[in-house]
């Protein structure tokens, strides 16, 4: 019998995840996941989701033969038919794949015939043969993001097919009523937010070194960590927090990385954005923050380790717009109405 949707949630950070999981919310349909066994749980608070984990060898296997291999067409599909992944997918016979985001899945749905509807992210895709056939074998592309921000580089038939939702929040689909910000507050977000050793540069030890040189502001760091929190001087050390909307509401600064998420939230709280890219494949998050810098949305801290740098980059914050603009309340709900249509065409 066949399904509606199927998506496929790439499990490197969270991310991806908390962005699928805001769409499927707002989606009035049953909804299958595949997904990395290891975050097979990630799901469970959803009652309309049915999730088939994948088992992390097979997932290797699949990328092996299917991308780095150099087998003709032929070959790819004769192995592929031979995979666990086959023969759960032809099970479920889904009328719509949503892929955020893999591109050995989407040389999958390709070698199937499949309709899929594909993430585009920031950064430089288009060099590698597989990650550009992801794009140009999709049926449409997908920006969690405003067309505000879009990559200038990107070319005129990529444009075509996407559609930008705006900035997806991992939190609530809601806009807030702005408490007053309390002046010179500043939330640090330190979270480790990468599998595969793709770790940030902003850590609570470099923000309690150089929180001391400012001792007009007040520093605040959350983050994923066995550290009991405490507090010294103008810096204050919360640890892990599970509801970050008080500090956020009362931040007139978030300092953090680029990734999507923690864009979407300094935007939907109306705080003024410092970040510090974290080395990712492609250069998403820095070629996202040059973007956001050039809008005069944010302001890089080129340099982490240096006193001078986060000193020229606060003193920017003077005249950088907040990133309320940015922010979207309807993105997730866009994005499941553009799904729905996307499925009505089969």
């Amino acid at each position: 019998m066949s399904i509606p949707f199927l998506f496929y949630v790439n499990a490197d950070g969270s991310g991806h995840i908390r962005r699928t999981k805001q769409i499927i919310r707002a989606l009035d349909a049953p909804v299958h996941v595949f997904i990395d066994e290891r975050k097979q749980d990630s799901f469970d608070d959803l009652a309309q989701v049915t999730v088939h984990p994948l088992a992390v060898p097979d997932i290797l296997e699949l990328y092996r033969n299917l991308v780095l291999e150099k087998h003709s067409l032929n070959e790819q599909l004769t192995y592929l038919k031979t995979t666990p992944q086959y023969r759960l997918f032809t099970s479920l016979d889904p009328k719509l794949v949503y892929i955020d985001v893999c591109m050995e899945f989407a040389l999958f749905c390709r070698l199937l015939h499949q309709p899929y509807v594909y993430t585009l992210m920031h950064g430089d895709r288009l060099g590698e043969a597989a990650q550009k056939n992801a794009f140009s074998g999709a049926l449409a592309l997908l920006a969690p993001y405003p067309e505000i921000i879009a990559d200038s580089n990107d070319p005129g038939w990529l444009r075509a097919k996407t559609t930008f939702t705006g900035s997806i929040s991992p939190r609530a689909e809601f806009k807030p009523v702005l408490a007053a910000k309390k002046s010179k507050h500043i939330l640090c977000l330190a979270g480790e937010g990468f599998s595969h050793n793709y770790r940030s540069e902003l850590t609570p030890q470099l923000v309690a070194r150089i929180a001391p040189d400012f001792p007009d502001y007040t520093f605040k760091v959350a983050a994923k960590s066995s550290l009991s929190s405490y507090r010294r001087g103008n810096y204050e050390y919360l640890g892990f927090v599970s509801n970050l909307e008080p500090y956020l509401e009362e931040a007139e600064i978030v300092v953090g990385t680029t990734g999507y998420g923690l864009v979407a939230e300094a935007a939907q709280f109306g705080a003024k954005f410092l970040t510090i890219p974290a080395k990712t494949p492609n250069d998403e998050q820095l070629r996202k923050a040059e973007i956001l810098q050039a809008k005069n949305l944010a302001r890089i801290i080129s340099t982490p380790a240096s006193v001078e740098s986060w000193r020229e980059a606060l003193a920017a914050t003077v005249n950088l717009q907040t990133l309320h603009a940015y922010y979207s309340p309807q993105a997730a709900s866009l994005a499941a109405r553009f799904l729905t249509r996307e499925l009505s065409a089969f």
